[in-house]
C-alpha cells in the first residue's frame, strides 16, 4: 500500500450546521474551527495518472468504509464527488451494498461530464441503481436543492443536507467543486444557501453549484491532492487566512475534514509556522 504516517478508516465525524435564517454565520463556526487533518502519502506519483495507486486505494477503502457504517445505522449511504481524477480514483471500488448507495455531485453543467464519469468508473459495474446516481447537469438550483433535502438517503440538520462522504479535488487556484475563487458562489457562504445557480460566463457554468455550507456540513469530507501542481493550492487552503473568498478550499477548515497529500504538493507548506499544528495520520 505505501509509506503513509498511520491509517484512517471509517472516520466518523459530524458538525452543526446552520439554518437559512442564520445569516452572516458561517457554517461551522467558532469551536468547530480546526487544524485539519492530514495523511501524507509518500510513493511518487504514477505518470499519465491523476492520482496516484496508493492513494486511489485509499480512497476506495475510505468509500467502502463509511459506506458500511452508514448502511448499518441509517440502511443507506449518501456520496457526494466532484469530476475528474475523484472519480476516476474510485475505479478499484467495491460497495457490499450498491442499492443503497446514492450519488450526488457537487456540481453540474452541460460541460462537465461528472455524472457519465461516475457510471463509467464504477456505478454501471457495481450495480448501483441509475436512479440513484444524480444528473445535477439536468437540473435547475431549485430542482437540486429539492432533490438533496427530499432525498431518504440524506439526513437534514435544519435546512442543510448532511452527506456521509464527500470526496473532494482542489485547483490549484485554490477552487473546489464548482466554487472558484472571490465569485458569488462563494461568497455567500453563510447564508444557509443549498445549491447555487451558475450564470453563463461564471466558470463552470451555467448551472449549479453545491455550497459550501453544504460541503462543510458533510459528516466525513476527504480533499485529495498530489503533484507539484497542486501546491500552491494546499499551501494557501491550510496556511492561508480562513474564509477567504480567494480560496475556497480553505474554508473547509472542520473536525470532520481530512486532507490526502503526496510530498509534492504538501512540500511548499511544510516550511508554514502552521505545519505542525496538524494532527498527522
Amino acid at each position: 500500500r505505501g509509506s503513509v504516517k498511520t491509517v484512517l478508516i471509517g472516520a466518523t465525524c459530524s458538525m452543526g450546521c446552520i439554518s437559512s435564517s442564520e445569516k452572516g454565520v458561517s457554517a461551522s463556526a467558532g469551536a468547530d474551527v480546526v487544524p485539519p487533518q492530514i495523511r501524507e502519502f509518500k510513493d511518487g506519483v504514477v505518470p499519465n495518472q491523476p492520482f496516484n495507486a496508493v492513494l486511489n486505494q485509499a480512497l476506495c477503502t475510505e468509500v467502502q468504509e463509511a459506506a458500511k457504517v452508514a448502511i448499518k445505522s441509517k440502511g443507506t449511504f449518501s456520496l457526494m464527488l466532484p469530476a475528474g481524477g475523484v472519480i476516476t480514483a474510485l475505479k478499484g471500488l467495491t460497495l457490499d451494498s450498491p442499492d443503497k448507495v446514492h450519488v450526488f455531485f457537487t456540481h453540474g453543467s452541460e460541460k462537465v461530464g461528472n455524472w457519465q464519469e461516475a457510471l463509467d468508473c464504477f456505478a454501471t459495474r457495481l450495480a448501483i441503481p441509475t436512479e440513484n446516481v444524480c444528473d445535477a447537469s439536468k437540473l435547475s438550483a431549485e430542482e437540486y436543492q429539492r432533490l438533496l433535502i427530499s432525498s431518504p438517503a440524506v439526513e437534514k440538520d435544519r435546512e442543510i443536507p448532511v452527506i456521509d462522504m464527500i470526496l473532494l479535488g482542489i485547483g490549484n487556484d485554490g477552487h473546489c467543486g464548482a466554487l472558484h475563487p472571490a465569485s458569488d458562489a462563494i461568497r455567500c457562504t453563510g447564508e444557509g444557501k443549498v445549491v447555487i445557480a451558475l450564470k453563463e460566463g461564471d466558470k463552470a457554468g451555467p448551472g449549479v453549484a453545491v455550497s459550501m455550507d453544504v460541503l462543510r456540513c458533510g459528516k466525513i469530507v476527504v480533499i485529495a491532492a498530489n503533484g507539484p501542481g497542486k501546491a500552491d493550492g494546499v499551501k494557501n487552503a491550510l496556511g492561508g487566512p480562513y474564509q477567504d473568498p480567494a480560496c475556497p478550499v480553505g474554508y473547509l477548515r472542520n473536525k470532520n475534514v481530512v486532507w490526502f497529500v503526496d510530498e509534492p504538493a504538501i512540500a511548499k507548506y511544510r516550511s508554514h509556522k502552521g505545519y505542525m499544528s496538524h494532527k498527522f495520520l
